[in-house]
């Protein structure tokens, strides 16, 4: 079965919205507006741990994460407009407060946005594994992107990535780990259902393995 395509997404928006508008503007940051490296307490309106998805999809993950650990703030990242716009409509009718979207391609804005020794941990699940031999330098987790992943993680920071491919599972445990990352472990699954994406709520009814890694910054 072949995997969901962003394009396949859509969104559309109620004719009369209900809830706080002026916070789902806030939630959705204009990066043109924000050259430089992002002052986080300023963004978020707290000084608060930083965690990081990283293509988060209908955010089933970013929400449940926001609503479980309010004390955290939580940036979310990614490139298909329909899905920030679906997540921030949900965000703001959940009042969550701790919740910034950008809608961009991580590869510019880890390198660009994000300061160093920032983010409490970055959640990286699922993405593009590019099954093509000749497609996979596009995929994200690569040395230079691992890189900046460290860079920019607090020391005792995490990184926690999930893939249903092992050939880019393997990939990325070698440009993490080359990078500088302890892998801590490989956890099978999330104990609690909630915290699963959309496509890992997929595989599993389609059966298929996933692989998990949880790395650690020294």
């Amino acid at each position: 079965m072949p995997r969901i395509s962003i394009r396949s997404i859509r969104y559309r928006r109620p004719t009369h919205p209900t809830w706080d508008l002026e916070l789902e503007r806030r939630i959705v940051l204009d990066r043109d507006a924000l050259p430089g490296y992002w002052d986080f307490p300023a963004l978020f309106g707290r000084d608060s741990p930083v965690e990081a998805e990283i293509g988060f999809g209908k955010g089933r993950f970013l929400l449940a994460a926001a609503e479980t650990w309010p004390e955290r703030n939580w940036l979310g990242i990614e490139y298909a407009p329909p899905c920030v716009a679906l997540v921030a409509e949900r965000a703001a009718k959940r009042n969550l407060r701790n919740v910034r979207l950008v809608r961009a391609a991580a590869e510019s804005v880890v390198p660009e946005h994000i300061p160093p020794d920032s983010v409490r941990a970055y959640h990286i699940y699922f993405p593009d594994p590019w099954p093509k031999k000749r497609h996979h330098k596009r995929r994200l987790i690569q040395p230079p992107f691992a890189a900046e992943l460290f860079r920019t993680i607090l020391p005792g920071g995490w990184l926690h990535v999930a893939t249903d491919f092992e050939d880019y599972f393997e990939e990325m445990v070698s440009a993490i780990t080359g990078a500088g990352f302890h892998l801590v472990d490989v956890p099978d699954a999330r104990e609690d259902e909630v915290f699963r994406t959309n496509y890992e709520m997929r595989f599993i009814r389609q059966a298929k393995p996933i692989y998990r890694a949880r790395f650690m910054k020294p």
